[in-house]
């Protein structure tokens, strides 16, 4: 399996206010493509659509927004089902502050 580091490059992009997340996150996936899937389930927040405005995509689809390497480093385990592998909780937020 490969490893991938997803990078913002675009922080100014409308869309990251729809993400939980806007830092680096290292993917271990099979392809590029998966990697940047699995941090957009992750990491993405609902968001309600308004008739007559713009519709914004999750950053971490979009090349131009999030750029992602693959890495070649052993600071990761190659082995294993696809997953995020960083950061782990801390970018969660805690249900009794959703509920807010």
């Amino acid at each position: 399996m490969n490893i991938y580091r997803l990078t913002p490059v675009h922080i100014d992009y409308a869309g990251w206010k729809y993400s939980a997340y806007k830092g680096d996150v290292v993917v271990r996936s099979e392809s590029e493509a998966r990697a940047r899937a699995l941090a957009s389930i992750e990491f993405s927040l609902f968001a309600a659509i308004v008739p007559g405005q713009e519709t914004v995509g999750s950053p971490w689809d979009q090349e131009s927004i999030v750029s992602c390497q693959k890495e070649t480093g052993d600071e990761f385990n190659h082995d294993g089902p696809p997953e995020i592998l960083f950061p782990k909780d801390e970018y969660r937020i805690p249900s009794d502050e959703q509920e807010a």
